[in-house]
């Protein structure tokens, strides 16, 4: 019986001994001189040193990191949806051929102010499907007609057999930002910097010193003027307008009077390298009077 209380007594030394170096619980030495067990306190467990994670805990690791990752998500999608301070919708074109579409994005016409670049506004055609562009005064008529019409607005891709191919943002319906244009390997071809519709480096001029009354638009690229070209008077109506090619006028031009009676209508080459002369196309006096038509035979009486 005596062998047997030793035995147990031996063995339960044994476990507490064991359980001790396991949880590594500090000591201390008694007055007696003998080291004894310390209580460990709940501050105390806390800061014991192991590899085990419990699952509670990895559960909520998990769960945070699934948090953070949702608030990243989400945080991708309102940036898409923001540009520059006005939230936007999604837009998408697919061509006939299937194989080619058009991404964007878009705000109400109401959001676009009535300043700055009226000209050239992009905008999205609900009924025709198509993006097209037009002066303001023709977008809000066209609008008053009833058409559902969304300028475009906030990052555009065009997409081409799987590349993109054209690539950038518009601001309130002008190219805006850098602007990127890609072959049909995804090697780019040309960067252009926009600022509400107008290159960086195009030239723009006013009839005044306070810089209100717009005299002229010299579109440039690259020290080249290329682009769309717009003469003002100085009452504000448009005097000429027309494109140029690597410095060379190309397509139609039309002149205005003053009093926005259409004055000339002009056909240059298609191309800039062809030197061919323009072709007077019609003629009108300062009344609205055409004195000259050359599908009629030329001056008119």
């Amino acid at each position: 019986m005596l062998k047997i209380s030793l035995f147990v007594l031996i063995y339960l030394f044994l476990t507490s001994f064991i359980n001790a170096q396991m949880l590594d619980i500090p000591t201390q030495k008694s007055k007696k001189g003998k080291e004894e067990n310390i209580t460990l306190e709940s501050d105390t467990l806390s800061k014991i040193d192991t590899d085990v994670i419990k699952t509670e805990d990895f559960l909520m690791r998990y769960d945070d990191k699934q948090t953070r990752k949702k608030k990243k998500n989400a945080k991708k999608r309102k940036s898409r949806r923001m540009y520059l301070g006005v939230k936007t919708k999604a837009g998408f074109i697919r061509d006939e051929d299937g194989e080619s579409y058009d991404l964007f994005r878009t705000i109400e016409f109401a959001q676009v102010e009535k300043t700055g670049n009226l000209k050239n506004i992009h905008y999205y055609d609900r009924k025709t499907g198509k993006i097209r562009s037009d002066e303001y005064k023709n977008i809000e008529n066209k609008i008053k007609k009833g058409l559902k019409i969304v300028v475009l607005h906030g990052h555009y891709q065009q997409i081409k057999e799987g590349e993109v191919r054209l690539e950038g943002y518009y601001n309130k319906g002008h190219r805006h930002e850098k602007w990127y244009e890609f072959d049909r390997n995804g090697i780019l071809i040309e960067k252009l910097d926009y600022h509400l519709g107008h290159s960086e480096e195009t030239l723009i001029t006013h009839h005044d010193n306070d810089s209100t009354k717009l005299k002229e638009i010299l579109p440039m690229v690259h020290g080249r003027i290329q682009g769309k070209y717009i003469l003002y008077h100085k009452n504000g109506i448009v005097a000429k307008e027309g494109k140029f090619d690597n410095n060379e006028k190309i397509g139609f031009w039309k002149e205005w009077y003053d009093n926005k009676k259409m004055k000339k209508e002009e056909q240059y080459p298609q191309h800039w390298y062809d030197k061919s002369e323009p072709i007077l196309l019609r003629e009108w006096d300062d009344k609205g009077k055409l004195t000259f038509d050359k599908d009629k035979g030329g001056k008119q009486k």
